[in-house]
C-alpha cells in the first residue's frame, strides 16, 4: 500500500473529526460576532475622535476599568459555554438547562457590584487630572470623560454578564450562527445609537462620551432579553425543560463557581494588570494615551476574532472530552491554533506595511493637527502590534483549549505568577525610565510572550485530557455496585469527591 499523498493528508485534515472543517464552522460565527464587537468599539472611539480627542482619549482606561469591573462576573458566566459542552456530549439535556439557569442567577447577583461602582468612579480617576500640568483644562476634560463614560457603560454591566451565559447555552451547543446573527442585529443598534447619543439630532443630546456609554448600556440590555427569547425555540428538535429548572441549584451553582471562578478571577486579574498598564502610560501626556487607545483600537480588529476562535475551540474541546474522546479535542485546538495563526500573520503585516489604512476611520471627520501628532506616534505602536499579536492569537487560543477541559485553577495560577511577578518588575524598570510609552509597550509584549510559552507547555503536558467539569454517569466499583464519581476520564476513574454526591447517597 502506498502512503499517503501530500493532497490526502490535506483532505484528512481538513475533512476529519476536529479537523479544520469542523473546527470553521463553529469558529467562523464567532469569528465575525467577535469582530462585530471590534467594529463596534473601532466605530465608538472614532465618533468621539471627532467630537472631542480628549473624548476619545478618556474611552481607553474608562473602558478599560470598565472591562476589569466586568472580568470576573463575565468570565464566570462565560464558563457555562464548557458546561453546555459537556453536558452536550455527555447527552445530558435536562442538565444543560439548569447549567443555563444557574448562571441567569449568578449574572442577576452581579447587577448591584456595578451600580455600586457609580458613586466611586469620581475617585477612581481622580488622579487623571495629574499628568498634564501644563494643560490643566486639557486634563479636567479627559477627567471628566473617564468617570462619565465609565458611570454609563456602569449601567449595562449586568445585562453583559447574563447576555453572556445566556449564549454560552447557544454556543456550547455549537449553534454559533444564531449567535452572530444576534450581534449583527445588536451591533447595528449600538452603531445607530452612538450616533444619535453622541453628536445629537436638530440640538437635542449631544451626549458626547456619556451618550457613547448610554448606547453600550441599552445595546446590552436589549441583546440580553432577546437571547432570552430565543432560549424558548426547539434546538435540533429538543425543547430543553427552562420551567422545571429555573430555579437556583446550591450544588450545580457551587460547581459553576468552583470552576467558573477561577476564569473570572484570571479575566479580573490580567484586565486591572492592562488598565493599570494604560494608566501609567497616560503619564506620558493626552498624545501617548491617545496614540496607546488608537493602537489598541486598531489591534482589536486582529484581537478579538481570536476570541471567537477561543469560544469555539472551548466548545469543541468540552463537547469531545463529554463523550470521552480526548484526542478529538487536541487535533481540534491544534487545528484552531493553524486558523489563528493565519488569521494573525494577515493582519501583522498589514500593522506595518499598511499602517495608514487601519487608522482611515479615525482621520476621517478629526482635526487635522490632532491626528497628524497622534498618527505619527501610533504607526510605531503598531509594530509592537505586529509583533505581539502572533502570541497573543497563541494564547487565547490555549487557554479557550485549556478552559474547556476545566483547567482553570492552573490558568488562575498562572495568571497571579505572571501578573504579580511581571508587575513588579515591569513598575521597577519603569522607575529608572520614567514615563517612557515605549516602555509599557516593550513589558506589554514580553509579558504576552511568556504567557503564550507557559500556557503551551500546560498543554503539551497533557494533562487536561483527563479532566472534566461535569458530574458523571455512574461507574462501575469493585464490588460491582455502583458509585458515584467526579467525571469519567481516559485513563481511569476520577477523585471521589462528597460535594459530588446526590443527596440519596451522601453520608
Amino acid at each position: 500500500m502506498s502512503p499517503p499523498t501530500l493532497t490526502d493528508r490535506l483532505s484528512s485534515r481538513w475533512s476529519e473529526p476536529g479537523g479544520l472543517r469542523e473546527v470553521w464552522l463553529v469558529a467562523y460565527p464567532l469569528i465575525i460576532s467577535t469582530s462585530l464587537w471590534s467594529v463596534l468599539m473601532l466605530v465608538d472611539r472614532m465618533f468621539l475622535f471627532w467630537y472631542d480627542k480628549s473624548a476619545m482619549a478618556a474611552a481607553l482606561p474608562a473602558g478599560m476599568l470598565h472591562w476589569t469591573s466586568l472580568g470576573f462576573f463575565f468570565g464566570t458566566a462565560g464558563y457555562v459555554n464548557s458546561f453546555v459542552a459537556q453536558y452536550h456530549g455527555a447527552k445530558r439535556p435536562d442538565r444543560i438547562s439548569a447549567i443555563v439557569a444557574q448562571g441567569g442567577w449568578f449574572s442577576i447577583a452581579s447587577i448591584p457590584f456595578f451600580l455600586a461602582m457609580i458613586p466611586l468612579a469620581p475617585l477612581v480617576f481622580a488622579a487623571s487630572m495629574e499628568p498634564n500640568p501644563a494643560d490643566p483644562l486639557e486634563a479636567r476634560k479627559v477627567y471628566e470623560a473617564e468617570v462619565v463614560y465609565f458611570q454609563t457603560l456602569a449601567w449595562g454591566g449586568g445585562a453583559m454578564v447574563l447576555a453572556t451565559a445566556v449564549s454560552s447555552f447557544f454556543t456550547g451547543l455549537g449553534k454559533t450562527a444564531l449567535v452572530m446573527w444576534v450581534n449583527v442585529l445588536v451591533v447595528g443598534v449600538n452603531i445607530a445609537l452612538d450616533y444619535f447619543l453622541i453628536f445629537g439630532v436638530n440640538g437635542w443630546f449631544a451626549w458626547g462620551a456619556a451618550g457613547a456609554g448610554v448606547a453600550t448600556s441599552v445595546s446590552h440590555w436589549f441583546k440580553a432579553f432577546v437571547l432570552i427569547g430565543l432560549l424558548f425555540l426547539p434546538m435540533d428538535g429538543v425543547r430543553y425543560p427552562w420551567l422545571s429548572n429555573w430555579k437556583p441549584d446550591r450544588a450545580l451553582f457551587m460547581r459553576l463557581l468552583r470552576y467558573g471562578a477561577p476564569s473570572g478571577l484570571q479575566f479580573f486579574i490580567e484586565g486591572l494588570a492592562l488598565s493599570v498598564i494604560v494608566l501609567l502610560i497616560g503619564l506620558a501626556g493626552p498624545t501617548a494615551l491617545a496614540a496607546t487607545t488608537m493602537a489598541f483600537n486598531v489591534n482589536a480588529i486582529a484581537f478579538i476574532p481570536m476570541i471567537g476562535i477561543s469560544i469555539a475551540v472551548s466548545t469543541l474541546v468540552g463537547q469531545n472530552l463529554g463523550e470521552n474522546k480526548p484526542e478529538i479535542a487536541a487535533r481540534a485546538t491544534w487545528n484552531s491554533l493553524i486558523w489563528a495563526v493565519a488569521i494573525t500573520l494577515v493582519f501583522a503585516f498589514g500593522y506595518l506595511v499598511f499602517p495608514d489604512l487601519f487608522m482611515i476611520g479615525h482621520k476621517f471627520g478629526a482635526d487635522p493637527e490632532d491626528f497628524a501628532e497622534v498618527r505619527d506616534l501610533t504607526v510605531i505602536l503598531l509594530r509592537f502590534v505586529a509583533l505581539f499579536c502572533l502570541f497573543d492569537a497563541l494564547n487565547i487560543v490555549l487557554i479557550g483549549a485549556l478552559k474547556g477541559a476545566g483547567d482553570t485553577k492552573f490558568i488562575l495560577l498562572a495568571a497571579v505568577v505572571m501578573t504579580v511577578g511581571g508587575m513588579a518588575g515591569g513598575l521597577i524598570g519603569g522607575a529608572f525610565v520614567g514615563t517612557s510609552i515605549y516602555w509599557w509597550w516593550w513589558f506589554l509584549t514580553l509579558w504576552i510572550l511568556v504567557q503564550c510559552v507557559v500556557h503551551f507547555l500546560r498543554f503539551l503536558g497533557g494533562k487536561w485530557r483527563t479532566m472534566r467539569v461535569i458530574e458523571s454517569e455512574f461507574l462501575p466499583s469493585e464490588d460491582g455496585g455502583e458509585k458515584p464519581v467526579l467525571a469519567p476520564v481516559a485513563d481511569g476513574p476520577a477523585r471521589l469527591e462528597e460535594d459530588d454526591l446526590p443527596a440519596s447517597a451522601a453520608p
